[in-house]
């Protein structure tokens, strides 16, 4: 078969630079192993503005002729680019590992979904903070385009459950983390939700800890490290996929990450593996800037069996309920219920008021 010249736009800057890179290890990875020729171009989306996202697309479709563009932005985004991508006829894949806000316009014929999480996540985080803690926010995040998006559906939920985001802060990758969680606490609040990566994330939350735990929830933290958040409290955490889960799909995924080097694979490796599983399932039906080969597919990869139908979303992707107690036992069960909103809703209400969580809540 031909070799495929791939474009890959994602953050590689930022607060977010080693989500890009595990994206496309998982990318290279599923490949390598279905023996697809392959040549990748990545370029830099930063923080997915459309005027900087719009250079980049040029470059990979009009100056290097890639023949199918991975991206890391949302859709909102993406349409915005429908005349580029109808004059070339190109197609693009959407490869999101967070949550994206609910999008209400039809899909275009050349962009496809495969978001690694449902944006009824966050909006579910939203709505039950607002019924059972506090009805006013402060909401702190990473300043890039998949993290505007769950701040969107985190928005909606807590605007839907009669609530109010009175502080936002978006956070480039030079912000002090010491000054800003004393600028947090310098007056009462009762929650503060925290989406922020990296390790100065990781440092603004134990800053945070530090000077109340009571009103923290990190619904982006722990599972874009290698090692949980040193805190001695109980997680439940709402996530797409697990090292433990035991079926012979996720076994075989984690023993190819082994043998190329890669000990701690986490979602971002996930996603960008079974986006190379679709790719080459495109490539058996023959050229992959033609948008129907890439159309009405199923798999089973590492998180369970995942499909996609002629609406060109995802629309089938198991999610599972992780809880961990203080003592380290731990549980995964899975989230199968629709609407997936209520699910998600139904999974933290049972989680949090059983007693066997502290307010600590992480989900992702």
């Amino acid at each position: 078969m031909n070799k495929i010249k791939i474009g890959l736009l994602s953050v590689r800057s930022a607060l977010a630079p080693r989500a890009s890179l595990h994206m496309q290890e998982g990318l290279k990875l599923a490949l390598d192993e279905k023996k697809i020729s392959f040549e990748l171009i990545a370029e830099d989306g930063g923080n997915g503005t459309i005027a900087r996202t719009k250079d980049k697309l040029e470059k990979l479709l009009l100056v290097d002729f890639v023949d199918v563009v991975i991206a890391n932005i949302s859709p909102q985004v993406a349409v915005s680019f429908d005349h580029l991508f109808r004059e070339i006829q190109g197609v693009m894949l959407l490869i999101e590992a967070g949550a994206v806000r609910p999008f209400t316009g039809d899909y275009p014929d050349w962009l496809f979904s495969n978001s690694m999480m449902c944006w009824q996540l966050n909006a579910a985080l939203g709505a039950w903070l607002v019924k059972n803690r506090s009805s006013k926010i402060k909401q702190v995040s990473s300043f890039y385009d998949a993290a505007n998006d769950q701040n969107g559906a985190f928005q909606m939920g807590v605007k839907a459950a009669g609530g109010e985001v009175v502080l936002q802060r978006l956070l480039d990758e030079y912000f002090d983390e010491r000054e800003l969680a004393g600028e947090l606490f310098s007056e009462t609040t009762d929650v503060i939700q925290l989406n922020c990566t990296g390790e100065k994330g990781r440092s603004l939350a134990l800053q945070l800890s530090q000077k109340g735990p009571d009103t923290l929830t990190l619904p982006d933290l722990i599972y874009r490290s290698v090692d949980p958040m040193p805190l001695q409290q109980s997680i439940a955490q709402t996530i797409p996929w697990h090292k433990k889960l035991k079926h012979p799909e996720n076994k075989e995924f984690l023993d190819n990450c082994r043998a190329k080097g890669i000990d701690n694979p986490n979602i971002f490796h996930v996603q960008g593996y079974e986006t190379g599983l679709w790719l080459s399932l495109a490539q058996a039906k023959g050229d992959v800037k033609q948008p129907a080969h890439f159309h009405q597919f199923s798999i089973s990869g590492p998180r369970g069996p995942i499909g996609w139908d002629h609406t060109r979303k995802l629309f089938k992707a198991p999610l599972y309920v992780y809880t961990r107690s203080p003592e380290g036992k731990e549980e995964i069960e899975a989230l199968c219920e629709e609407p997936l909103l209520d699910a998600c809703a139904k999974a933290l209400d049972v989680k949090l008021k059983s007693g066997l969580l502290t307010p600590y809540l992480f989900i992702t």
